[in-house]
């Protein structure tokens, strides 16, 4: 079954598996097998769930995930380099008022993968996605499978009901107890072998063991892991010993786990309360545990008054209370329980998720008053006073606000950022007149008076430097406790304070607006229905809202009267109506806007000069819909071209027509210098450069701005025809301004990795185009002044003539070359024509030895620092030289058979070009270089540059090109 998935008659295979039977194995050995036989233009992309994790259980995340490593083939991944339909998208998603969302992720694997040979997409462990949203991955996998021929998904799960009925019709690998017998035989001889004790043993004890186990684990590989831990951590080896050890071992694995939680319970009271304490630390953790953190945590008691002294534990003294029910991960060096059953065992039978969010919010609450303490008495408001300075005992000298006299809550940050956390996760009714309730009171103090621990804790979460979660990262030093209540979803274990709130009180706008962002229902109902803060704070409520794209919450604020014409803020997205434009989602938008507009928004109000209105937004962002229900209640003084020139970069909706059939916009009028159709093409919007088209929209490449807008196109993926559709309606693929045109550009930025200039080759551009007003006139003196030999070397392919000359500007690829340094092209142009070294040009320099000095000098003056400030080589050529090598260029010509003898000429002739070198100006003769009124000479360093060649060079230059007296 394997192999024709391997081979591509499967396009989709599951392995289905008992716990603990060795499908993780299983997946690891497929994901090695596609790596080593991937083809360079083939992608991978795997992904572990994981059940106790969220980020490797969300479907989002996971999506996310194989996205990203989908984003360049097997063989590239290490080079950094993306697929080009990514390039740019999070920057196109955050415009959109979008994310890398399930449909977003699922479109853009469609778009990438479609470039690819094969795509390998392995799912390990499905069965441990979120059981309530798992459908959506299945659905999107489905999806991406049946959209690309060339997808390959191979997915391991147990048999749960919905996996099973979703790929009921593909091939099945089921992994039956049976299968793993020669496997588990040797993994048990294997582990076994590497206790010295082992070669001690009998032939017979040897076999005795193998059979137990291949009996009594039924096919389970983590049976058998925990039983050899157990086996080897038994102080006797002799063969009574392990006969009496194996035949207690229960059959199957809950029944396995039953008895390690019995040895865990005949332990002493301080090592058996460690290890429960740990085992529910890491039912419940909101993020993996560290080694450091549960070392704390497991030693804090949630009934005991007083917490005693907090010592270090290592890795093996946990894994050793814990009975190796907990295991630590090597390569992310953090703790998780032994298999996914082992979980499922302790939820089943001793500690539900609820109760272990209980036993870690009180530890944390207690474990939070015994170490932190403040240092300086601090305002109301929670902030330190101006004088105070206060210092952290954990790091001498260094001002902090709280003092740690526990050093063990420095190893604990976990608490301290995510302690409250725990502590919402439990937040119910039934939990008002707890402990709970009593120690989070005790922690916060009271509405009107903060207790110090948490001010100390306030201040020490702000001294965190790195990314804290979420929630925590809204904590200030001012917040007040019901705003970190609000913020932690703090409802029913504060009731009594939410009962008797102040509405006068400042901080309730703030509990209001945190409460909305946090979706914590319980707490902004109440304000709303209070009237607490509805319509002030900054944020305001509503603001918060349309942000969070929260309908409910909207609704209800509405509802409750909440103004919408305030402005608020400095971004461009200062009004409720605005917001609704640029934040919410399709599915709310429309809903949100009509509400708003109908409560008497006002469309075209003016905010700030730099900020777009409303109309624009919607043209940006919104469908027709939206812009007829703003433009029916207030049209106001709006442009059709400015709104059709917004709309072009609109990738959520078509709005092209509308503007032109029903407000006339022209599709070619140009504001700026760039056109409707140079503005699609600068975000790549196909349906709107499609549809532009179709209404008559040109590129014309006299223009600059069109030109930069026809090498996008030709540099988009050639899948979405626009290049192509350009070419069809007309566009003049040889225009130019006289200075450059589409090809000349092409050869400037050209980079090994690119195909446009081929691709513009390919398309009927002449290779042999000239610009007369060009100081490279040809496309040829392009790449002889910036391109390696290979790109010239493939002009001429095309048919570029190496000794096309033109008299203007550097003439021709070979003076361009010379001017600049480039030995290498300047052999190659040599090698690949007839070119006379020696004959004279109608250009800038009457011959090649000119070329090379006079560049030579403009390279220097651009190096020398009393010349920088005023030395302006880029605007005169448009660009700068860099790491030239003139002097070899004059030895290959010199071997060339360059005249480098000096006529004396009684005068300059009258024709002679100026030129700028340097700040000097000069005119150019055969012989001599005119500077202010007065003959100069050639620089010393010339002059000893051409003796060298006259003297040194060889082989040595014809007798008749020598200086006098140097033959």
């Amino acid at each position: 079954m394997f192999r024709l998935w391997a081979e591509g008659v499967s396009k989709v295979t599951v392995l289905f598996g008992n716990p603990g039977s060795g499908k993780t194995f299983l997946i690891s050995k497929v994901i090695d097998y596609c790596v080593d036989n991937a083809r360079d233009d083939e992608a991978i992309a795997f992904f572990y769930c994981k059940r106790d994790e969220e980020t490797r259980r969300e479907p989002q995340d996971i999506l996310r995930s194989i996205l990203r490593q989908l984003s360049t083939t097997s063989k590239q991944s290490q080079t950094g380099r993306i697929h080009r339909s990514l390039r740019g998208v999070p920057d196109r998603l955050e415009a959109n008022g979008t994310t890398f969302d399930i449909p977003n992720c699922r479109r853009l694997i469609s778009i990438v993968t479609k470039d690819y040979s094969r795509t390998n997409i392995i799912v390990d462990a499905l069965d441990e996605c979120d059981k309530d949203s798992r459908w959506e991955l299945l659905e999107a996998l489905a999806a991406i499978t049946n959209e690309n021929q060339g997808i390959r998904l191979f997915v391991s799960s147990r048999t749960d009901d919905d996996i099973q009925r979703h790929f009921q019709k593909e091939p099945i690998i089921r992994i039956f107890a049976a299968d793993n017998n020669e496997d588990i035989n040797l993994f048990v001889r294997q582990r076994l072998s590497q206790d010295s004790r082992w070669n001690d043993l009998a032939a017979h004890v040897h076999r005795n063991i193998e059979s137990v186990f291949r009996k009594k684990s039924e096919g389970m590989f983590q049976w058998a892991a925990l039983q050899v831990k157990q086996l080897c951590q038994a102080a006797s080896w002799n063969e009574s010993s392990i006969k009496s050890h194996l035949s207690s071992a229960p059959k199957g694995l809950d029944a396995l786990y039953a008895i390690i939680w019995r040895q865990i319970e005949q332990r002493s009271q301080y090592e058996r309360q460690q290890a429960k304490n740990a085992i529910q630390w890491v039912l419940c953790a909101l993020k993996p545990l560290q080694t450091g953190d549960l070392s704390t945590m497991m030693q804090i008691n949630p009934g005991d008054d007083v917490i005693g002294p907090i010592e270090k534990l290592s890795d093996r003294e946990i894994q050793s209370v814990c009975g190796n029910l907990l295991i630590l991960d090597k390569q992310l060096r953090v703790w998780r329980f032994c298999h996914l059953s082992a979980r499922e065992y302790i939820e089943n039978n001793h500690y539900s998720m609820l109760e272990a969010h209980y036993h870690t919010a009180v530890s944390s609450l207690r474990f939070l008053q015994r170490g932190l303490r403040l240092n300086s008495p601090l305002s109301r408001d929670g902030s330190p006073p101006r004088e105070s300075k206060v210092y952290d005992a954990g790091t001498p000298g260094r001002k902090a606000r709280a003092r740690v006299w526990d050093s063990s809550i420095v190893r604990s940050d976990y608490i301290i950022i995510q302690g409250l956390r725990h502590v919402g996760q439990v937040d119910s009714p039934a939990i008002a007149t707890t402990e709970l309730a009593h120690q989070l009171k005790r922690f916060l103090g009271s509405t009107e008076l903060q207790s110090p621990t948490f001010q100390a804790w306030k201040s020490l979460l702000s001294s965190l430097n790195y990314r804290k979660p979420h929630e925590t990262g809204f904590v200030s030093l001012a917040s007040p406790p019901l705003e970190v209540a609000a913020i932690f979803g703090l409802f029913h274990s504060l009731r009594d304070w939410w009962d008797i709130l102040n509405t006068s009180l400042e901080v309730n706008s703030s509990a209001l607006s945190l409460a909305i962002r946090f979706r914590h229902e319980r707490i902004w109902r109440h304000l709303i229905e209070r009237e607490v803060g509805i319509n002030i704070g900054s944020p305001r409520p509503l603001t918060v809202a349309i942000k969070s794209d929260y309908a409910t919450a909207f609704e209800t604020l509405i509802n409750a009267n909440s103004d919408v014409s305030y402005c608020e803020g400095r971004s461009g997205s200062d009004t409720p109506l605005k917001l609704a434009l640029r934040y919410s989602n399709s599915m709310n938008r429309r809903h949100f806007v009509r509400r708003i507009v109908d409560r008497g928004a006002i469309i075209n109000a003016k905010t700030t000069q730099q900020h777009q209105g409303a109309l624009e937004l919607a043209a940006l962002y919104s469908g027709e819909d939206i812009m007829r229900i703003l433009l029916a209640s207030d049209r106001g003084p709006c442009s059709p071209d400015y709104l059709l020139s917004i709309a072009t970069w609109n990738s959520n909706a078509n709005l092209i027509p509308f503007f032109v059939k029903e407000l006339g916009a022209d599709v070619n009028r140009r504001l700026s210098g760039r056109s409707p159709l140079i503005k699609a093409l600068e975000r790549m919007t196909v349906l709107n450069i499609r549809t532009l088209v179709a209404l008559g929209a040109q590129l014309d490449l006299t223009n600059h701005h069109d030109r930069g807008a026809a090498l996008r196109a030709v540099e988009s993926d050639p899948s979405n025809g626009v290049w192509r559709l350009l070419l069809q309606e007309g566009m003049n693929i040889n225009g130019n301004d006289e200075k450059e045109s589409l090809l000349s550009l092409a050869v400037r930025f050209h980079t090994p990795f690119s195909e446009r200039l081929w691709r513009i080759l390919n398309s009927g551009a002449d290779v042999n185009q000239i610009l007369q007003s060009s100081i490279l006139p040809t496309p040829l003196a392009w790449a002889a002044a910036f391109q390696p030999p290979e790109v010239i070397d493939r002009l001429i392919g095309y048919g570029a003539h190496p000794g096309l000359s033109v008299n203007t500007g550097l003439s021709n690829a070979l003076f361009a070359a010379g001017f600049h340094g480039r030995p290498h092209a300047c052999r190659m142009l040599l090698d690949r024509s007839d070119i006379d070294v020696n004959q004279e040009q109608g250009g800038f320099f009457r011959n090649m030895l000119f070329s090379v000095i006079v560049g030579h000098l403009d390279y220097l003056d651009s190096k020398r620092l009393w010349y920088q400030r005023n030395w302006d080589l880029e605007s005169r050529l448009g660009y700068t030289i860099w790491k030239p090598e003139h002097r070899k260029v004059l030895e290959l010509l010199a071997i060339r058979g360059l005249n480098t003898y000096f006529p004396i000429y009684n005068g300059l002739e009258s024709s002679t070009p100026l030129l700028m070198i340097g700040l000097r100006m000069h005119e150019i003769s055969v012989a001599r270089m005119y500077s202010k009124g007065y003959y100069a000479h050639l620089p010393r360093s010339w002059f000893f540059i051409m003796w060298s060649l006259h003297t040194d060079s060889a082989p040595q230059t014809p007798l008749r090109y020598q200086l006098p007296g140097s033959g």
